[in-house]
């Protein structure tokens, strides 16, 4: 088989790890590739050690590869990087014997639309989060679910989540937890001031499409923020449309007896009580 070795950096106990895992499958005869060296070649499996966001921050790679992914995890909660150190050796035979399971976590894609005509696209794993950044007041939303007119309310943002990114920042919004294999997609405002002060749960063949009342002008330095997964930063203006959905690509997960959603969330519950 050939794997691909992706780690995090920043954790030397995760670059430690990967050298481990390289030297071991490389004496079992497979073939193993590191990013830089990757090319054209699609590996078989990729095996990630660091935390959450470290596959957060390689999703579009994962994406176009299109392979499964084994999170080794070396961060918190592990929510998709459920096997332990100790563990991955096992569950690399399972992979390398074709009998450890595979789940499929849907993505998110979405598009900026400015009042000259121009998109700017985006996808990603977790959420979209639309917030005020430096402004001082609350936003104005109108929410539309496909062509329908759903609210217009006012709030400090507001979250669309997938089924995996509703543990993270829609959880601490006060959002409801969503089942990986759910089909839905969940949007969650947030302080909203207004009718709309709680999460509305979609089905994923609907589209979210959020817009700000035209009033609402921006000065320099206060536009709202539009982030994905954290990580990539888009500045908008008070006519700009964007819409969310359902992406059509999904990120496949070695999975085993406990699905790592169900691991992750004990682990959750569990460091706030």
């Amino acid at each position: 088989m050939i794997f691909l070795i992706i780690s995090n950096p920043t954790k030397p106990a995760a670059e430690e790890f990967s050298q481990q895992m390289a030297e071991y499958l490389t004496a079992d005869g497979h073939t193993v590739l590191h990013k830089n060296d990757l090319g054209t070649t699609i590996p078989d499996a990729v095996i990630l050690s660091g935390g959450d966001g470290t596959i957060l921050r390689n999703v579009e790679l994962l994406k176009r590869l299109n392979v499964p992914v084994l999170g080794v995890n070396f961060g918190h909660f592990g929510f998709l990087t459920s096997c332990e150190p100790e563990d991955a050796c096992s569950w690399i035979d399972k992979i390398i014997a074709g009998t450890c399971k595979i789940e499929e976590r849907s993505l998110f894609a979405g598009d900026i639309l400015a009042p000259s005509g121009e998109k700017t696209h985006f996808g990603g794993l977790n959420e979209v989060v639309i917030h005020r950044g430096l402004l001082n007041r609350p936003l104005k939303f109108f929410l539309f679910i496909g062509d329908k007119h759903i609210s217009e309310f006012r709030a400090d943002g507001i979250i669309v989540a997938t089924p995996t990114g509703s543990t993270a920042y829609n959880l601490s919004s006060g959002g409801p937890i969503l089942l990986p294999e759910s089909k839905n997609l969940v949007i969650t405002p947030i302080c909203a001031r207004g009718p709309l002060n709680a999460s509305v749960v979609i089905p994923d063949t609907e589209y979210v499409r959020i817009a700000f009342d035209p009033p609402n002008e921006f000065e320099d330095g206060e536009t709202p923020i539009l982030t994905v997964d954290g990580r990539e930063k888009y500045f908008l203006s008070h006519r700009d449309e964007i819409n969310v959905f359902k992406g059509p690509e999904t990120l496949r997960v070695f999975s085993d007896e406990m699905p790592e959603f169900s691991r992750g969330l004990q682990r959750k519950i569990a460091f706030y009580v």
